[in-house]
């Protein structure tokens, strides 16, 4: 755990380079898990914690140090099996690297079109998100998004992490 720890602080201490993505580049995403925090909401079904989706993600103009980029998601078979489209924008920044491994931040904002199979239900709702990421080369693996618990009314959002990974072509 020292180790770790001593590992996190060295890297983030060491000055950032330039690896930004540029205006036009774009990204493949490939969904893939998810963890969940809390126990299933409804009594004898469990979490689906693999999530096979596909998405693309485009940069635009950076602004201010951060790369921006639009996105435009779809998943398969999300938490409760039902499937899932997103659309938004994001930026993200890298504040370290070790080497040619880039360690970015970030937040997404977007329209999220919910299907939520144990309530027979579509949810159509706008959504703000932190993201982290690491980023070697054309890979950017290990894209984390949290969706926190919100709760609006009588409806609430499950809290989840997210992991995906973007590859640039």
């Amino acid at each position: 755990m020292k180790t770790a720890l001593i590992f996190l602080l060295f890297a983030a201490s060491i000055e950032a380079h330039a690896g930004t993505r540029n205006t036009g580049d774009v990204e493949l995403t490939l969904m893939g898990f998810s963890h969940h925090f809390e126990k299933e909401p409804v009594e004898g079904k469990k979490w689906n914690q693999t999530h096979p989706g596909i998405g693309i993600r485009y940069f635009v103009k950076p602004r201010k140090g951060f790369e921006t980029f639009l996105d435009a998601n779809y998943i398969g078979k999300n938490s409760t099996g039902g499937r899932t489209k997103e659309v938004g924008v994001g930026i993200q920044r890298q504040f370290a690297s070790l080497s040619e491994v880039q360690f970015l931040f970030g937040i997404g904002a977007g329209l999220w079109d919910y299907y939520n199979s144990w309530e027979n239900k579509r949810y159509l709702s706008p959504a703000v998100y932190p993201t982290l990421g690491i980023r070697y080369g054309k890979l950017t693996g290990g894209t984390l998004i949290f969706i926190p618990k919100i709760t609006v009314g009588e409806t609430e959002t499950y809290p989840v992490v997210f992991f995906g990974v973007n590859i640039k072509f």
